[in-house]
């Protein structure tokens, strides 16, 4: 029988569950769309029922392991979208949960002092930060936060669920605007500044680490073996970069839901208008610069616009027309998140002549999309670059969005760097928390092996769309939405 892991990847646009053997094969993937509720009283806010992400999870689960054939479950373990938490009661039970993308708090953002936040944290303001949405809630449903006995993760709440123990990952916490990177613990003056009880705070927890046993009655129910484990995971993007192996100096980019672009670097250090994070493993952490720019919405564009029109279609007629070196758009996908290249404006579209050209065709806004998050993830190696110079002669790629032949070409064309995709690029962030598993049990994961790098080309016309794209963003920023 194949020793096993559970691994599940929890995100913005969807859940998955994963079963992947101790020897590094992804035996099944199960998926489901994330329901996430809008809060139309408050804008920009959103919540999720925690009992019904409990029950999507234990199908998935169920689904996966049916598929994976006679498994032997020895470890479970969980990533998930950052900022995202889950307030629980004083009787164990969920009371609801809001994901990353909810802005409860963003009206009561100029009630803080974040110069000293950013002192102590490296922060740059925004208003989904896990804390934001526990100071919305304190001021809009302070019934909800008297029910809460504590708060945690999304992922260090699926390993509630399977333990009964409650804690915070590191990486996780650094997204709360309450967690001190230099000491490695809950900060008091964070919580002071925020005004939010360090009592409801769990204790935190290093990825890769055992939580506890699974719940006897999960072990039976799931068919894990009676002595499974629960490994503490860690947020989505330091599981992607742990899935690629990365090294100190190297820049990973990790594209999926959002493109963030992350150099490893040895010690916490401050820069400005960026976030700097524990990586998933200890005394590393990351220097990221992230546009958002990204696959959440040219997969809702392919899913809404073009649901008659497959992936291999489209990527097939991007190489056809050769691109992103010729035949560019006539049009020019341009959509803004307020993160670490722009203020935080959230408008977005496609420009183009008027009226416009008869070459478009409806295949051209998908590219479009491609190019744009290609030329923001571009911007962000760019900044990283001014603020930590580039040690490595190759960038790393992992995540979804370097299955499209336009992506990758797109960055490397434009930094003149060869990008380099591992095995394990296209499920990074379950091979990270597989590589975790292994930690737990003193395992080694195997070497990484290159299967194939993106060479860069030269493009004049790529150059010049770039700069117009460029030129573009900075008119849209007029446009307030």
């Amino acid at each position: 029988m194949n020793k096993a892991y559970l691994i599940f990847d929890i995100g913005t646009g969807n859940s998955r569950a994963a079963v992947v053997s101790e020897a590094g094969e992804i035996l099944a993937v199960a998926k489901e769309d994330s329901i996430v509720h809008l809060d139309h009283t408050v804008k920009g806010a959103s919540w999720f029922d925690p009992r019904a992400w409990e029950e999507t999870l234990l199908r998935l689960a169920k689904g996966a392991l049916e598929k994976a054939g006679a498994v032997q479950v020895s470890a479970v373990c969980a990533s998930s979208l950052r900022q995202g938490i889950v307030l629980i009661d004083h009787q164990g039970e969920p009371v609801v949960g809001y994901p990353n993308s909810d802005r409860r708090g963003e009206a009561f953002m100029g009630e803080l002092d974040w110069k000293r936040i950013w002192d102590l944290t490296d922060l740059s303001p925004s208003p989904i930060f896990s804390a934001l949405k526990i100071v919305g809630a304190m001021h809009r449903e302070p019934e909800v936060v008297e029910r809460t006995a504590f708060y945690t993760s999304i992922s260090d709440w699926v390993g509630y669920v399977f333990t009964g123990k409650a804690a915070w990952e590191r990486a996780q916490a650094m997204q709360s605007g309450l967690y001190d990177p230099q000491s490695g613990q809950w900060s008091e003056e964070l919580c002071r500044l925020f005004g939010v009880s360090s009592s409801k705070l769990p204790p935190l927890a290093d990825a890769g680490t055992v939580l506890g046993p699974v719940k006897p009655e999960l072990c039976r129910e799931l068919g894990l073996a009676e002595d499974a484990l629960f490994i503490v995971g860690t947020a989505d993007t330091q599981a992607a970069v742990t899935g690629a192996g990365a090294e100190t100096g190297e820049v990973v980019i990790a594209s999926g839901t959002t493109t963030p672009s992350v150099k490893i670097i040895p010690e916490f250090r401050k820069y400005p208008l960026t976030w700097v994070s524990p990586t998933a493993e200890r005394d590393r952490f990351m220097l990221e610069v992230n546009t958002t720019s990204s696959g959440i919405n040219l997969q809702r564009y392919k899913n809404t616009m073009l649901s008659h029109v497959s992936y291999d279609h489209l990527n097939a007629d991007a190489l056809e027309k050769g691109l992103p070196e010729q035949n560019l758009p006539a049009c020019y996908a341009v959509f803004l998140r307020g993160m670490h290249l722009d203020e935080d404006f959230l408008a977005g579209g496609f420009l183009m002549s008027n009226p416009f050209s008869t070459d478009i065709k409806v295949e051209s806004f998908f590219h479009a999309m491609c190019l744009n998050i290609g030329m923001g993830i571009a911007m962000c190696v760019k900044r990283i670059d001014s603020l930590d110079k580039l040690e490595r002669d190759y960038l790393v790629g992992c995540g979804g969005g370097f299955l499209s032949p336009v992506i990758g070409q797109t960055v490397a064309d434009l930094m003149g760097l060869p990008v380099r995709l591992y095995k394990t690029f296209r499920e990074s962030t379950v091979f990270g928390c597989y590589a975790l598993c292994r930690r737990a049990t003193g395992i080694e994961p195997p070497e990484r092996v290159v299967l194939k790098t993106i060479e860069p080309r030269k493009s004049q016309a790529l150059e010049d769309y770039f700069e117009t794209w460029k030129a573009c963003r900075e008119q849209l920023k007029q446009i307030k939405l």
